[in-house]
């Protein structure tokens, strides 16, 4: 019973394990998931600040999706700045 018992469990840590989705599915998964977050918070979080110091490990420079999102979470912060501009502009590169 035991052994019968460790091998699921085994199976269920190596099938949790696999990376199945590649970088740049990864990159746009956390991406709308950091956007849904912002979102739904409105303003800033120690949740937030959390998931915006992870995403900046993409250091996506380049990236239009990567620049957006990181602009609407720096608008989210600064009331001079304002956050609809990146929100259509993310909705719309998550929608392509």
């Amino acid at each position: 019973m035991k052994t019968i018992l460790m091998s699921i469990i085994v199976s269920f840590l190596l099938i949790g394990c696999s990376d199945s989705t590649t970088s740049e599915e990864n990159f746009k998964n956390n991406a709308t998931d950091f956007y849904v977050l912002m979102l739904q918070t409105g303003e800033k979080t120690a949740e937030l600040d959390k998931v915006y110091e992870d995403f900046l490990k993409y250091d996506k420079t380049d990236d239009e999706l990567y620049i957006n999102v990181v602009g609407m979470y720096v608008a989210l912060n600064d009331m001079t700045i304002d956050t609809e501009v990146y929100r259509q502009q993310v909705t719309r590169l998550l929608n392509e």
